[in-house]
């Protein structure tokens, strides 16, 4: 199998954390964002529903990544339509 620079976002939750053990452990090089810097891999600290322009993604990622797995969510906490764009936005 051939070592991959991997992107993945939300990766200190309920799903990123189980995908980041998988793919460390099949060899893969793991680049991971998240809200909570809460981890026992390294984490780049980054809210999806914050990011207004490209320029914030490319800076969290190399340009060597070569897959991107996006795994982050948004559980909102307030009004439905609130909820919804928070959700859309992530």
């Amino acid at each position: 199998m051939v070592s991959r620079i991997i992107g993945l976002t939300g990766a200190t939750g309920m799903l990123g954390r189980h995908i980041w053990r998988q793919l460390v452990s099949d060899g893969h090089d793991v680049i991971a964002t998240s809200r909570s810097g809460n981890s026992e891999f390294p984490v780049k600290e980054s809210d999806l529903t914050r990011w207004y322009l490209s320029d914030e993604f490319d800076q969290l990622f190399c340009d060597n990544i070569e897959i991107i797995v996006h795994a982050g969510a948004s559980v909102p906490r307030d009004s439905r339509q609130q909820a919804n764009a928070e959700t859309f936005d992530a």
